[in-house]
């Protein structure tokens, strides 16, 4: 997204290591920043340490809220992420755009209505039967653990 400065290379590390660290020591990560760039790193760090984190993706009048799950082993199905079909790698999304193209900017109520429903999908995922990582197959409708309705976590909302 955006060059560091050689007088902000140590800066740049530190603020990385600490994020590491952050996302290594939860639980559950949630991500609720205001640009596509922001959500991008951690989301890599998360993924790479088979940690859960949600995603609440604002726009202008829209969200969506997604997990990106953990998995038991490699030869599970893995969930999609917020990344995985971009066509373009990370950018500016702020600058040069006109106030609806922009990530930073919500209208009224959206913001906490994404981070009530992504706390809802933390806790429905935590409470599932079997409380193990999850993988593709808790998204699909009867594909849980009981087989039953009441044991499907969706991907994303």
């Amino acid at each position: 997204g955006h060059p560091i400065g050689p007088s902000n290379i140590e800066a740049q590390q530190n603020s990385f290591l600490v994020l590491q660290d952050s996302i290594e020591e939860s639980d559950i990560t949630f991500l609720l920043t205001d640009s596509r760039e922001s959500r991008w790193l951690p989301t890599l760090i998360a993924k790479a340490r088979n940690k859960m984190l949600i995603d609440c993706a604002l726009g202008f009048d829209t969200f969506v809220v997604m997990r990106h799950g953990m998995t038991e082993s490699a030869d599970k199905e893995a969930l999609g992420c917020y990344f995985c079909s971009d066509v373009t790698a990370p950018g500016d999304s702020i600058s040069d755009r006109l106030l609806d193209q922009q990530c930073t900017i919500t209208r009224p109520g959206v913001a906490p209505i994404a981070a009530a429903l992504a706390v809802e999908l933390a806790v429905s995922w935590m409470h599932r039967p079997g409380a193990k990582p999850s993988d593709a197959s808790d998204s699909i409708p009867g594909g849980g653990l009981s087989g039953t309705p009441q044991d499907t976590v969706p991907h994303q909302i």
